[in-house]
């Protein structure tokens, strides 16, 4: 499927970084606009009704977050793709459920962006892969509405383990250079198990820990 007539505005705060995501995507869409600050952004949206904005969370003039809320709010039908340097799960979970349906990092965006608009062209969700498969495949479950395996108390392989050391007093830190992840991972999957377990402290997740034998402390 040609996306050369799909109408993409690009956002970003360096006039470096517009230009050269529009000669990237020159011979591939419509360029129908390019903008530097998240008011002047809306505004052109507004007036020139893209079918696809590249948004940078990092605005000169906000939170990139809160002005694509604005935008889905006032376009509910224009699809999001976040361009950006953030790889924190937390942020790149926050992105898809405020509505965004891509999200490249900008490391890679030369060899990923034209596939990213064509998946997104088709309506279907893009991450990079450098996001590690476990948080991409939690994060669209989730915006999908897919029954996460983790829910109703059936934690995965990795959920358990990341649970038996938190419950064994490890920090996120060392969780995260046992299991060769990053802290800021560590404390994705935590949120997750305590949202999937129903549980708000460290002191039920130690308790459930000792009580389904996830780790052998005494209760």
């Amino acid at each position: 499927m040609t996306t050369k007539y799909t109408r993409v505005l690009i956002v970003d705060d360096h006039v470096l970084v517009l230009q050269g995501l529009q000669q990237l995507l020159d011979a591939e869409c419509d360029v129908v606009g390019t903008s530097t600050n998240g008011r002047d952004f809306l505004r052109k949206a507004q007036e020139l009704q893209p079918d696809i904005v590249l948004l940078d969370k990092q605005m000169p003039d906000g939170d990139g977050f809160a002005f694509a809320r604005e935008l889905k709010a006032q376009q509910p039908l224009v699809k999001i793709v976040f361009v950006t340097m953030h790889e924190d799960p937390t942020i790149i979970t926050e992105a898809f459920q405020l509505g965004a349906m891509g999200y490249v990092l900008k490391q890679s965006v030369g060899s990923e962006l034209v596939r990213a608009i064509q998946e997104v062209s088709r309506s279907r969700y893009y991450m990079s892969p450098q996001i590690s498969e476990e948080v991409r495949e939690t994060i669209l479950a989730k915006t999908e509405g897919i029954p996460l395996e983790e829910l109703s108390g059936r934690l995965t392989q990795k959920q358990r383990r990341v649970l038996g050391l938190i419950a064994e007093g490890y920090t996120a830190k060392e969780i995260g250079s046992t299991l060769k992840i990053s802290a800021s991972t560590v404390a994705f999957h935590k949120s997750n198990i305590m949202q999937a377990l129903g549980v708000k402290t460290a002191a039920e997740l130690t308790k459930y820990a000792v009580t389904h034998g996830i780790t052998s402390l005494n209760s």
